[in-house]
């Protein structure tokens, strides 16, 4: 199974963290939806947006144990649906991603992920070093 990342699990300090582990990995991109701010928070929140695209990492060969480990990592406020990723190499896949319940709460302004990763990621890192892969 496929997954897109779009947000903090595109930094492989992350991804490691909470999957105990590394997968096949590649850019893609994602039609469809925008990657918002979420005011107070470092980690974006994905919304349906019909003229826009998103570029993020596109994660192969998950388990269903470990779609199961990221679903409770995201929790109810982000469900996982199915969408159509082009890689940046290869044809089109169907890949799950995890969009935002709650398209409302968002800020106008786009995710920078060059942002995140100079002054939100070792935030996030120290907040969220409690959640582990046996979590």
């Amino acid at each position: 199974m496929h997954l897109f990342t779009y947000g903090s699990l595109m930094f492989p300090q992350v991804w490691s963290r909470v999957m105990g582990g590394t997968h096949t990995s590649r850019r893609a991109t994602i039609t469809g939806y925008s990657r918002r701010q979420l005011p107070g928070e470092v980690h974006p929140a994905l919304v349906a947006d019909p003229d826009a695209s998103v570029t993020g990492v596109l994660y192969s060969g998950l388990t269903q144990p470990e779609l199961d480990r990221l679903d409770r990592f995201e929790g109810e406020d982000y469900p996982r649906i199915s969408v159509r990723a082009v890689p940046e190499t290869g044809a089109e896949v169907e890949a799950f991603v995890y969009i935002y319940a709650h398209p409302e709460k968002t800020s106008p302004d786009l995710w920078d992920p060059e942002r995140f990763e100079r002054e939100g990621l070792q935030h996030f890192l120290e907040h969220y070093a409690g959640w582990s892969a046996g979590t």
